[in-house]
């Protein structure tokens, strides 16, 4: 009953609203319209696009909007929604292009905000980084599974202030270990000597940790 619920309001849907709701299951701790619109408009649907599709979705009930600080909006889908859109995604044979660009999308946040860690509304980034933790997690995943070792160690580098601060060190020390072991002649040199730096940085500050275990 719940299926055939969720099969009608799908059919309902334009082709523009569809893709866009396959694409936004890749998020799997909700979003922002800024995040949407970096890692969903891309073929038919342009980043002008978003917003409006993205609200059409949220009156029919298929994306929930809260809204957090301030004006600021987030959104995010109902498990059973998300499954049902992966599954139409996975059809569709948009899967590996829209991981792909997901991947891309956070690889270029992070390495953009990487730099404003260290700056005056730091806490800023680090709140924002600590609300997309499970999206990066998603990001790096992919980037094991497809061999993307490139984006996955530029990514961990990106984030070690974080990993550091927030103390998520064991968990970004087994990211580095994870694509360093599969990274090859393909990854470039100053890529893969930053990884080994800060995965040697981590590995120091575990070590105490180690021992008293």
């Amino acid at each position: 009953t719940l299926r055939a619920a969720i099969d009608w309001s799908y059919d309902l849907l334009s082709p523009s609203e569809r893709l866009l709701l396959q694409r936004l299951t890749l998020f799997t701790a909700g979003f922002a319209l800024s995040t949407a619109e970096s890692a969903c408009a891309w073929g038919e649907i342009q980043r002008e696009d978003v917003l409006e599709l993205l609200s059409s979705l949220v009156s029919k009930s298929l994306v929930v909007a809260e809204t957090l600080q301030g004006s600021e909006a987030r959104y995010r889908l109902l498990e059973t929604i998300r499954q049902y859109a992966q599954e139409k995604l996975s059809a569709s044979g948009e899967w590996v292009s829209a991981h792909d660009h997901y991947l891309a999308c956070f690889l270029r946040l992070v390495e953009e905000i990487a730099p404003k860690l260290r700056e005056q509304y730091q806490q800023l980034w680090f709140d924002w980084l600590e609300t997309e933790n499970d999206n990066i997690r998603a990001a790096l995943a992919w980037a094991l599974e497809q061999q993307r070792i490139e984006a996955g160690l530029r990514i961990g580098t990106a984030l070690f202030s974080f990993w550091l601060t927030r103390a998520y060190i064991r968990e970004g020390y087994t990211w580095f270990e994870r694509l360093l072991n599969q990274a090859d002649d393909k990854v470039p040199l100053a890529v893969h000597v930053n990884a080994l730096t800060w995965s040697s940085v981590l590995a120091s500050d575990l070590m105490p940790k180690f021992c008293n275990e």
